[in-house]
């Protein structure tokens, strides 16, 4: 890549917003294997996976409050929304259409690339959100949400619901396709 063409992408990776385009890589083994329309973007949530082709859409929902939203423009660009909340539901950034406002300097949103987009907490160095593009018709979404008490924990291999009364839920393996309203609801 020239010197040119490098300060490009360093100038529009530094900046506060911009869309995520869609990587090369390959399509990772889910529980939606051949089971996605060609039309729809798959959706994977930790084990779990959900597809789609209504955009805006709401990808997770916890007790009943839209959490994550996707939104894809007539380029195939993804645009991510949502509020990133600590354990006692405070808002520690908020991202809307991929336009990043920490809340304060205690975390970090970094974008190593055009297709990927994730949350940092900066002295512990743990990544709460991740988001890659992975290829034209697929998008991978890890990290720990949280709201009315309740803790997503979504990594490569397990989506956990913790709860506030002690219980834990693991979920693994599910495929859901063409909702209208929600991908990922958690109670």
């Amino acid at each position: 890549m020239g010197m040119v063409n490098q300060y490009a992408l360093d100038k529009r990776l530094s900046q506060s917003s911009d869309w995520l385009v869609p990587a090369d890589e390959p399509t990772p083994e889910n529980a939606c294997d051949n089971k996605v329309p060609t039309d729809s973007l798959l959706i994977i949530l930790g084990s779990l996976a959900a597809f789609n082709n209504h955009f805006p859409h709401t990808v997770l929902a916890i007790g009943g409050t839209p959490l994550l939203q996707l939104d894809k423009n007539q380029k195939g660009e993804i645009a991510v929304s949502t509020d990133v909340m600590d354990d006692n539901d405070n808002e520690i950034v908020e991202i809307e259409h991929n336009h990043f406002t920490p809340a304060n300097d205690v975390f970090m949103v970094k974008r190593k690339d055009l297709n990927s987009l994730s949350v940092i907490v900066k002295h512990e160095k743990q990544e709460v959100l991740n988001v890659r593009y992975l290829n034209a018709q697929v998008i991978r979404i890890t990290g720990i949400f949280n709201r009315h008490g309740i803790q997503v924990i979504a990594t490569q291999s397990s989506v956990e619901t913790r709860f506030p009364y002690g219980g834990r839920f693991i979920q693994s393996g599910s495929c859901f396709g063409e909702t209208s309203v929600l991908d990922f609801g958690f109670q």
